[in-house]
């Protein structure tokens, strides 16, 4: 499969894979973009089969999210540490077989640390990063599809000229001993008189008759050969590929929109609620109409009901008390999670938990905004 390969986790950056793959396919036209292996069919090996799929590819994008690193599955563990992760195996099969891989940051995403991979994917610390940014996507995704032509255009027109070449060779192999035969049996080639003259025959009602023995003979061994040839033409080709991305692209449209958390970032620190409202952003589908709503819980550390859960139709949410203050004892370890329900009311799975923290308490700051709150009286 010449073309591209991205790679991507769907909790951490399918809205971006989708959006890239719109781009190259504008700007790289009639290059192959693979960007989907869990179609796998079933019995067969996915070793196997993801090593084909990527040692064939020229380029492999390995898109990097703001969660790429921190996903976990359902028992807690990094995705990442799990040596059957296919996002962990796409991307070490690349590097093995020597494919151009380049991490593409999404998301205000940073390139992972060396000591955060596991050991197959430590080279990827050492290759070039390109920062793909919401505010310049058009241009970016333009600028990234012209630096990869001369990789995708030079050994495609070498392995047609190769192909070209081999075929002539074998076809004129064959014409000619196909020709020297005839000579050596002594049997004159037919005349364009006599090749015309058994078309009109043929033309008026089906074969010509032979006049001798010997003509009939040849006539059978020429009908033998021809139905020999129609036997060994080549059956339709099929392209079991694309048929796996066109279903696996139906699967996609029928199931769940999963987003993808970009703000607040895991690790990161929001503003006291009082001095500035805590704003909630995850990722837009690249089709609107697969969601009718998203769910969003906000839970303080340790807390056993969240302070936030909101069913609404925007992919952002924004929050403030402005005479409310978290102490100290509770800033670090709140946690958010967003979920997406479909037109037939189908919810997707959670996206997160995603931790933050929140900023010190200022007693001045909150009083001056707030001075008849309980906590300025003292």
């Amino acid at each position: 499969m010449a073309g591209i390969f991205i790679s991507y986790r769907r909790a951490d950056a399918e809205g971006w894979a989708g959006r890239l793959s719109d781009s190259f396919k504008v700007d790289l036209p009639g290059v192959n973009i693979f960007r989907d292996i869990e179609d796998i069919p079933p019995g067969v090996n996915f070793d196997t089969y993801i090593s084909d799929a990527v040692g064939c590819c020229d380029v492999l994008i390995a898109l990097i999210g703001p969660r790429w690193l921190t996903v976990t599955d359902k028992n807690g563990r990094r995705r990442l540490d799990d040596p059957a992760d296919f996002t962990r195996i796409e991307i070490a099969t690349a590097l093995k077989r020597n494919v151009r891989v380049i991490p593409a940051l999404v998301g205000g995403a940073e390139m992972p640390a060396t000591e955060s991979l596991p050991e197959d994917l430590k080279p990827l610390a050492r290759r070039q990063a390109y920062d793909l940014s919401d505010r310049r996507w058009v241009e970016d995704c333009q600028t990234l599809a012209k630096e990869l032509k001369p990789t995708l255009a030079t050994p495609t027109r070498s392995r047609n000229a190769k192909v070209a070449a081999i075929a002539f060779a074998i076809l004129a192999s064959v014409v000619a001993a196909g020709y020297g035969f005839k000579l050596w049996r002594g049997q004159p080639t037919e005349t364009p008189r006599q090749e015309a003259a058994m078309n009109e025959q043929v033309a008026q009602g089906g074969s010509p008759k032979p006049e001798t023995a010997e003509e009939a003979r040849r006539q059978a061994a020429s009908e033998k050969r021809q139905a020999a040839q129609v036997a060994q033409e080549p059956a339709e080709v099929k392209h079991p590929r694309k048929s796996a991305e066109e279903k696996t692209a139906r699967v996609a449209e029928k199931s769940a929109w999963v987003p993808t958390a970009l703000a607040p970032q895991n690790g990161s620190t929001v503003s006291q609620s009082y001095a500035q409202p805590w704003k909630f952003r995850w990722s837009a589908p690249d089709k609107p109409r697969r969601v009718q709503q998203y769910e969003l819980k906000v839970m303080g550390p340790k807390a056993v009901n969240p302070l936030v859960n909101q069913k609404i139709s925007e992919t952002e949410y924004t929050f403030q008390r402005k005479c409310s203050y978290i102490p100290d004892r509770a800033r670090v370890g709140w946690k958010w999670e967003v979920r997406a329900q479909d037109q037939d009311g189908n919810w997707g799975e959670w996206i997160g938990p995603t931790t933050f923290n929140v900023a010190p308490f200022e007693k001045d700051a909150f009083c001056s905004a707030c001075p008849t709150a309980p906590a300025c009286k003292s």
